[in-house]
């Protein structure tokens, strides 16, 4: 049971990593390396993967993205869902 959810995720995973653009991928997936290595279930990584390509969207690049584009997003209700 627990290869079905694993394998969902990996997939889940690498359409939310295609999301995101090509300067992010790499430390996305990193990321996810990270959360499923550390034991976090199936569910917490889809919610965290899924966070951080909405908010990757509307920074434009994490890599790219500035303090102040963060404290900017973060202050508003509307986009940090307050």
């Amino acid at each position: 049971m627990a290869d079905i959810y694993r394998r969902d995720l990996e997939e889940k995973a690498k359409n939310y990593i295609s999301k995101l653009p090509a300067e992010d991928r790499e430390d996305m997936r990193g990321f996810y390396t990270d959360l499923t290595a550390r034991g976090y279930s199936p569910s917490r990584v889809d919610k965290y993967m899924a966070s951080l390509v909405s908010i990757g969207r509307r920074l434009g690049s994490f890599k790219k993205a500035r303090r102040e584009d963060v404290k900017r997003y973060v202050a508003c209700p509307e986009r940090s869902g307050r």
